[in-house]
């Protein structure tokens, strides 16, 4: 048995054991010299991520070493790379009566410890000598800050930027295709300043020059902007198109020739702070919209804009230039939309993030397009996406297209081959072929949709949406009886290719005459006499009864005749 004194000896040892491999544990982290004090860890690494309004277009960046960190002791001290000296005091902005001195010598790396604090927590010597880069963080020492955007600026322009390689990092990529993150690792621990070199903006603008250190862990940072990473500085530019339905918005609809179709097109409005607008490097923001043939544009646009998606105000006339070509649908249609004024000066005062809403309407003409491709609207926004030359992208979202189908059969003689000509087809929406049931064209409400049999014998329908349709002869060859002919037809619409068209037989005398072959083709036949009528469908039951009624009733003459014949004889 243990003794409370031998216990309590065996207690220490064990918990001075397990302090003693907590603390071997914890030595790849940082650790505490003879004194006391912990020593720092720096990082190797910068990481760019994407934001909620922005987006990495590449892994190609300029990235500069501006300053270099050091460990002192408990401290990290930044001292300003002897490459870039001259271009970064330069650079430094004068910051109310506080200018860096004109002559300050070179220091040899100042701490964040044992010194006065500025205003970010950098080292402040007081001295001439003061390092330029500390120099600058005792100016505004934050993220983002005005002072550090306005050097970070400025010092972009320099050639020790301007003339830097461009390295590519590691990305990493996001759900939906795109790059969440740029890693650029195997750095000098220091200060950064990173320039965007990637050439495909397309969907952005170019990123503002960005300065991030490599991270500082277990000592206070000497300047704010030393975490290892960073968001990109660049604008997401969206832009859809739709089709207006109702409250409907979608990509592909389905109309008949003579409907109003309804477009929209929406764009977010950039932040334009940083660019100019004069003659040499112009503000650019504008949309080309293609209609294709069998398109008319009704001349109705209208533009709107919101800061929140709620509340729509509208823009003048004289807030943006508009030229349509002109055409009748027979030929492709191109509308020029130049907001590039409006946006320069509302994207720069309160209205960026917001959104722009252009609407309009084009008629579906005779010219369009029978199934297949359909008929399409393109829309392309051409909008500056680099401060630094107004050098412009492009961005096209998907097309939009209406589509629009129809049918067609043959006409043909008594003998079941003869192609006829002249006989006329009017169109229905409900089978009891009243003139309130006859289909009108939106654009012609007061003119029946009619087909009349070419000398091939061939008739079309065409420019109808998917639907369920009605078709009477209403009007017959000369030297044919008129039988009042009628049949059904459903439109089933499969866009990019044929619509799939069914013929049914409508129960009348001469359903007979409607022939739905196997392979889905219609023949309708006139015949000269009724006598003539197929003996298949409802007009030869019909006439079966009536040869039948005919031949019971001389049967029962006949009988009748020779009953009283037979009376007189006896």
């Amino acid at each position: 048995m243990f003794s409370s004194r031998r216990f309590g000896r065996l207690l220490r040892v064990t918990m001075a054991a397990a302090l003693l491999l907590a603390t071997v544990s914890a030595g790849g982290i940082a650790h505490a010299d003879e004194t006391g004090e912990t020593t720092p860890v720096l990082g190797d690494s910068i990481t760019l991520n994407a934001g909620p309004g922005s987006s990495l277009n590449g892994a190609n960046f300029k990235v500069v070493k501006l300053a270099g960190f050091a460990i002192q002791g408990s401290a990290v001290t930044v001292r300003t790379e002897d490459t870039v000296r001259g271009d970064v005091i330069a650079s430094l902005p004068k910051v109310g009566d506080s200018e860096y001195p004109a002559g300050a010598g070179d220091a040899d790396g100042e701490t964040a410890s044992g010194t006065t604090r500025g205003n970010g927590g950098a080292a402040d010597t007081g001295s001439g000598g003061e390092d330029p880069i500390v120099w600058l963080a005792r100016q505004g020492d934050a993220k983002d800050s005005p002072v550090w955007r306005l050097f970070a600026d400025r010092m972009a322009a320099t050639v020790s930027v301007t003339d830097a390689p461009v390295m590519s990092g590691t990305t990493t990529p996001a759900d939906d295709g795109t790059i969440s993150s740029v890693i650029f690792a195997g750095l000098q621990p220091g200060l950064y300043l990173l320039e965007d070199a990637n050439t495909a903006l397309t969907g952005t603008t170019r990123s503002a020059p960005i300065l991030v250190g490599t991270a500082i862990t277990a000592a206070k940072p000497p300047i704010g902007n030393a975490d290892g990473t960073a968001e990109i500085k660049n604008q997401r530019v969206t832009i859809g198109k739709n089709i207006i339905n109702g409250d409907d918005a979608t990509l592909t609809d389905d109309r008949n020739v003579g409907d109003i179709v309804d477009y929209r097109i929406e764009t977010l409005i950039p932040d334009t702070t940083k660019y100019t607008n004069d003659a040499a490097n112009p503000y650019v923001f504008r949309l080309a919209d293609t209609l294709s043939k069998g398109q008319r544009f009704n001349d109705d646009l209208s533009v709107t804009a919101s800061k929140d998606g709620q509340a729509w105000r509208p823009l003048d006339g004289d807030d943006y230039t508009l030229q349509a070509s002109e055409s009748d649908g027979g030929t492709a249609t191109t509308i020029d939309l130049d907001l590039s004024a409006w946006v320069y000066t509302n994207g720069r005062d309160g209205m960026a993030g917001g959104l722009l809403r252009v609407d309009y309407s084009a008629t579906l003409t005779e010219h369009a397009t029978i199934d297949g491709d359909g008929n399409t609207n393109t829309v392309m926004l051409t909008y500056s996406n680099d401060p630094k030359t107004n050098q412009t992208g492009e961005l096209t979202p998907p097309d939009t297209t209406v589509y629009t189908h129809g049918f067609q059969f043959d006409k043909i003689g008594e003998d079941g081959k003869t192609p006829l000509a002249g006989a006329t087809f009017t169109l229905y929406t409900a089978d009891t072929f009243a003139d309130d049931a006859k289909y009108r064209r939106a654009d012609r409400p007061d003119e029946d949709v009619t087909a009349t049999s070419d000398r091939n014998g061939l008739v079309r329908f065409d420019g109808l949406a998917a639907g369920t349709y009605w078709v009477r002869e209403t009007g017959v060859p000369d030297g044919y009886r008129d039988l009042d002919v009628r049949f059904k037809v459903t439109i089933t619409a499969d866009p990019g290719k044929a619509a799939l068209v069914v013929f049914e037989r409508v129960p009348s005398l001469a359903d007979s005459l409607v022939q739905i072959e196997k392979n889905g083709l219609l023949f309708v036949l006139n015949v000269t006499t009724i006598t003539n009528l197929p003996l298949t469908g409802s007009g030869g039951i019909v006439l079966f009864l009536v040869i039948g009624g005919l031949l019971a009733a001389g049967g029962a003459a006949i009988a009748v005749m020779t009953h009283r014949k037979g009376r007189l004889l006896k």
